[in-house]
């Protein structure tokens, strides 16, 4: 059964983030690889069905309904710049 939300986390260098459910609950985990596209951004309206993660459950089969920052630059003006991670760091 599909089920409809908004993403509330999407860390592009880590591949992986959180989409807030319409109906409630916890919020479900998501990896890049079940998007259709790849590609998901803050705000974003999602379908997706629940699958079996790891550890907890996780979206699926995720469809990207409606885009909220089309134009990238505004996304990062109201999120900031994802940090990049340093090379000394390990």
């Amino acid at each position: 059964m599909r089920q409809t939300g908004t993403v509330k986390l999407f860390v592009p260098t880590k591949g992986y983030g959180f989409i807030i459910p319409d109906n409630g609950g916890k919020d479900v985990f998501v990896y890049y690889k079940d998007v259709k596209g790849g590609k998901l951004g803050f705000g974003d309206r999602v379908s997706y069905e629940i699958g079996k993660g790891l550890k907890t459950a996780k979206a699926i089969k995720v469809k990207v309904l409606a885009v909220a920052y089309a134009d990238e630059k505004n996304w990062h003006d109201f999120i900031g710049d994802v940090p990049q991670k340093d090379e000394d760091d390990g």
